[in-house]
């Protein structure tokens, strides 16, 4: 137990800490325990823990449609990527915004600091490639109007021309 944290917790103030693990980190919530007296009196403190790990992150995944992942001091500690494309959050990692490229896909990453001291920062991962497939059609739509705009009178046109002519034809 951090015994900082308690110590703030007895005297009312809540207190968020982070410990740093092989699968993650721990982030712990230390609140004071105070009974409805007038005024309040705190006789206690009632610490809670929550995984920040690949678990999480998966759920997150799920919830954002994006993938997450947690870094702190320059590293990947838990993420929804599949390890080998962790490396590629480097420039995530040095700034609050940055574009990257995971697996040929290009995302949107923001990067911003969980709430308590010296904690790690929750990193959000927007697919650009996927946010802009909906542009394929609307770029080739066009182009396929435009082609039937063109040949379907041009083959429409023989026929009428064929029936003209031969007409003219038997009049000459």
């Amino acid at each position: 137990i951090d015994e900082a944290a308690l110590r703030e917790a007895l005297l009312g103030r809540e207190a968020v800490r982070f410990r740093s693990g092989p699968e993650g980190v721990l982030q712990l919530v230390t609140v004071p325990m105070a009974f409805r007296t007038d005024p309040p009196a705190v006789e206690g403190a009632l610490v809670v823990g929550l995984a920040l790990d690949h678990a999480l992150a998966e759920e997150l995944r799920g919830v954002t449609e994006s993938e997450v992942a947690f870094v702190q001091e320059g590293r990947v500690l838990a993420s929804s990527l599949a390890r080998a494309d962790e490396g590629a959050l480097s420039p995530a990692l040095r700034d609050t915004s940055a574009v990257v490229v995971v697996g040929g896909s290009e995302y949107v990453a923001l990067s911003r600091p969980l709430p308590g001291a010296g904690g790690p920062r929750f990193v959000v991962l927007r697919s650009r490639t996927e946010r802009l497939r909906f542009l394929d059609p609307l770029r080739t739509a066009p182009l396929a109007a435009a082609a039937a705009a063109v040949l379907g009178p041009v083959f429409l046109s023989y026929p009428v021309s064929r029936t003209v002519t031969r007409t003219l034809a038997e009049i000459t």
